[in-house]
C-alpha cells in the first residue's frame, strides 16, 4: 500500500521502523517536511520511505494517509489540505474527535482511529483501532497486537489505560535509583527492575490477574508492600488518573 504519513515524531517515526523492520518493502512510504530531521534519517535508512516537500505531495501519492500531527497545528494543517485522492484516513492525534476531523477534510472518506505505542517500532505491544476496520486491522496485524473495538467509549477506556506508560516508567525509574543506594550499579539495578517487571507483566498476560494476586502469600513481603501501598492510597491514584483522561477525552 502506499501510505503518507503527516507528522514525523516520535510515533510517526516509530511507525516507519515498524513497517520497515527487517527491510520489509510491502509498503511505499511518503513522509511530511515536518520534523525534517527524522524524515532525512527515514529516508535514507530505508529504500521504501521518501521525505516530500509539501504535505500536499504526501496525500496525492498517498492511498492512506496517516494522521500524527501534533494536535496544535492538527487543524490548521488539515484544513488547508485537499484529501480527494485519498481512500482512508488513519487518525493518531489523541485529542481530536473523529466528527471533528471529518468537519476540517469536509469529504466523506472513511476515517479510522489508531492508537499504537512507541514499540510498534520493534513490533510489539497493543494497536487500538476504532472503529472495527478489516483494511486497517490488516495494515497493522504485523506490527503488534491489534485489539478492535465498536463503541467510542471502549476506545477512550483503552486509550486512558496507554496514559498509565509514563507513570509505569517513573515507578521504575525510581525503584531503580532506590536500588543504587544499596550499592547495586545503575546497569545491575536498571536491568533488574525492567526484567522483572517485563517477566510478571507476561505471566499477568497468560493467566487469570485475579488469581495471581490472590496466590500471593498471606504475610509475606509482596503482601506487606501492597498493604502499605494501598494504606496510602496508592493504587486508587493510578484508577483516579485513569477517569480524569476519560473525562479530558470526552471534553469535559
Amino acid at each position: 500500500m502506499k501510505i503518507g504519513i503527516l507528522g514525523v515524531g516520535v510515533i510517526g517515526t516509530a511507525i516507519v521502523h515498524g513497517f520497515c523492520m527487517d527491510h520489509d518493502t510491502s509498503h511505499e512510504i511518503y513522509l511530511s517536511y515536518r520534523s525534517k530531521a527524522n524524515s532525512d534519517l527515514l529516508s535514507k535508512k530505508y529504500l521504501n520511505a521518501k521525505r516530500m516537500e509539501t504535505n500536499q505531495e504526501v496525500i496525492d501519492h498517498s492511498q492512506c494517509v496517516i494522521l500524527a500531527l501534533h494536535p496544535s497545528v492538527g487543524e490548521e494543517t488539515v484544513k488547508s489540505l485537499d484529501f480527494t485522492k485519498t481512500k482512508r484516513i488513519i487518525n493518531l492525534m489523541a485529542d481530536t474527535k473523529l466528527d471533528d476531523l471529518k468537519g476540517w477534510i469536509g469529504k466523506d472518506i472513511p476515517i479510522v482511529q489508531v492508537i499504537p505505542m512507541p514499540c510498534i517500532a520493534n513490533r510489539t505491544g497493543p494497536i487500538i483501532i476504532y472503529p472495527k476496520d478489516r483494511t486497517v486491522a490488516e495494515l497493522f496485524r504485523d506490527l503488534g497486537e491489534v485489539i478492535q473495538v465498536e463503541e467510542n467509549q471502549q476506545m477512550r477506556a483503552l486509550q486512558a489505560i496507554t496514559a498509565l506508560a509514563a507513570t509505569y516508567y517513573t515507578m521504575l525509574y525510581k525503584v531503580a535509583n532506590w536500588g543504587e543506594k544499596y550499592n547495586l550499579t545503575k546497569e545491575i539495578t536498571s536491568g533488574y527492575t525492567a526484567s522483572l517487571f517485563a517477566a510478571i507483566s507476561g505471566l499477568a498476560k497468560e493467566q487469570n490477574i485475579k488469581k495471581l494476586v490472590d496466590e500471593m502469600t498471606e504475610g509475606g513481603l509482596n503482601v506487606m508492600a501492597l498493604e502499605h501501598i494501598q494504606n496510602k492510597n496508592g493504587v486508587d491514584l493510578w484508577i483516579e488518573a485513569l477517569e480524569k483522561v476519560m473525562k479530558r477525552t470526552a471534553g469535559e
